[in-house]
């Protein structure tokens, strides 16, 4: 079995990490251990909010530490466990399946989806709209507040969105705040800056921080001034 822990290393990944590696020795799994925290390697996973915890390639938790269940269940699972892999059945796909899930379930993992308010008219009537918007042409920046480079480019988009209002769609995503939009636009890191035709087709993608004049040439080329 294979157990990454996806953060930075801030203390709640610290956290996690200790949480995982104890599940694994108090269940008497063989597990590989893996602390991730190359930010473009957990972006890689779709994952935009930390700690984060993937097991056999399937993210599990996001945002939160897990918490074992009690030590009665987690006694019940080392017990199964430990009978399947005496019995060899540990080779076989359907025994490490069994196995994978019986590590599931030693841990309570909250949903963590969460709703983002919108406070301003301006930005519930941007929200309705269809993104990409036929009949415009559309950028929109997938990043998130609390990351350095998008915080970089938050007065960046501002002055955009003012200068190219009623010309061109600008909107912005925090991804690790609703994560179906990273899905939608299938991105690899942030931020990440999409331009779409009137059509609604993808014209140029550009991932990391994009200067005002950037933006302004690529809308250029775009027929937008």
């Amino acid at each position: 079995m294979e157990i990454k822990v996806l953060g930075p290393g801030c203390s709640k990944c610290q956290q996690t990490e200790k949480v995982v590696k104890e599940a694994v020795a108090e269940a008497g799994i063989s597990a590989e251990v893996e602390k991730v925290t190359d930010m473009m390697k957990i972006a890689g996973f779709g994952v935009f909010g930390t700690p984060a915890v993937v097991i056999n390639g399937e993210v599990k938790s996001v945002g939160k530490i897990p918490k074992k269940r009690r030590n009665q269940e987690m006694a019940g699972c080392r017990k199964i466990i430990g009978n399947i892999m005496k019995n060899q059945y540990m080779k076989t796909q359907a025994g490490s399946l069994i196995i994978t899930g019986l590590f599931f379930f030693l841990f309570s993992f909250p949903q963590t989806a969460v709703f983002s308010v919108l406070t301003s008219s301006a930005a519930q009537a941007t929200e309705t709209k269809e993104i990409p918007a036929k009949g415009m042409v559309t950028m929109v920046d997938l990043g998130a507040k609390k990351c350095v480079p998008c915080k970089m480019m938050m007065p960046v988009m501002e002055k955009i969105e003012k200068a190219y209002q009623g010309k061109a769609l600008i909107h912005f995503y925090d991804v690790w705040e609703d994560r179906e939009p990273a899905t939608r636009f299938g991105i690899r890191g942030i931020p990440t800056q999409i331009f779409f035709d009137k059509d609604a087709k993808e014209v140029y993608r550009h991932v990391g921080f994009m200067s005002e004049e950037d933006i302004v040439s690529q809308l250029a080329k775009m027929g937008v001034k």
